[in-house]
């Protein structure tokens, strides 16, 4: 009888297990990365096309009198710098990325000055200007600008200048321009920016006049010169 009861008992439990649901492996926590790596954006050479009134940066100025570190807290991207000194000494900037390394905006100058330098170029984070270094005697005036606030001419077109500038070039298609400095004693540089980038152009210490021949896709022209200038930007037809 016991031996029955057993057998009994062990049919049971054999039918029971036979009909429970199988069993499945519960998979192990995957811990993911709490952000993803993105691209670093390539660096723009080009001037910054036209965009929406609401998109464009709002300019940043400073102003003081004798040395100083200015923090730069500039959008990412390309800016000119527009400069103002009224001393009558020695003056100069140089700009600095957040680690201190020193990029390619310079100026020396003496006495009174005003211009316009390209500040940025790029939008890589590694090339934009956290820090300006200014030696100064004087008072100064530094305004901070997107590329949609230069100066703007039509193509072809005559225009003049005082010290440095950067003119972005409208309507045609340029096939040469005619340079004029008219004050002697100080090295100028004349370059343009284009689809495949930065374009010397001329160089060398005025009193100078020339008519060189350009690249029909310049897009901006960057005077380096004390002094006053005539610029002159013609196309096939003028």
């Amino acid at each position: 009888m016991k031996i029955k009861i057993v057998i009994t008992a062990f049919l049971i439990t054999v039918i029971l297990v036979s009909c429970s649901p199988p069993t499945t492996s519960v998979p192990i926590a995957t811990i993911l990365p709490t952000h993803f790596p993105t691209a670093t954006p390539i660096a723009t050479f080009l001037p910054v096309s036209p965009t929406p009134q609401a998109t464009i940066p709002s300019p940043i100025t400073f102003s003081g009198e004798g040395n100083a570190i200015l923090t730069v807290n500039k959008w990412r991207g390309p800016a000119l710098i527009h400069i103002n000194h009224e001393g009558t000494g020695e003056f100069s900037v140089w700009n600095l990325t957040q680690n201190e390394h020193l990029l390619n905006f310079v100026l020396f100058a003496k006495g009174k000055y005003s211009g316009t330098q390209v500040l940025d170029f790029s939008d890589r984070l590694s090339w934009q200007t956290y820090y300006l270094e200014i030696g100064a005697t004087g008072n100064w005036e530094i305004e901070i600008l997107p590329f949609e606030y230069g100066r703007r001419v039509n193509v072809p077109g005559v225009f003049t200048g005082t010290n440095n500038d950067v003119v972005f070039l409208e309507g045609g298609l340029p096939s040469s321009i005619e340079v004029s400095i008219y004050e002697s004693g100080h090295f100028f540089a004349l370059s343009g920016v284009g689809n495949d980038g930065f374009i010397p152009i001329s160089d060398g210490t005025p009193p100078y006049h020339g008519v060189i021949k350009i690249e029909q896709d310049v897009k901006m022209l960057i005077i380096e010169c004390i002094g006053e200038w005539q610029v002159n930007v013609m196309n096939e037809g003028s």
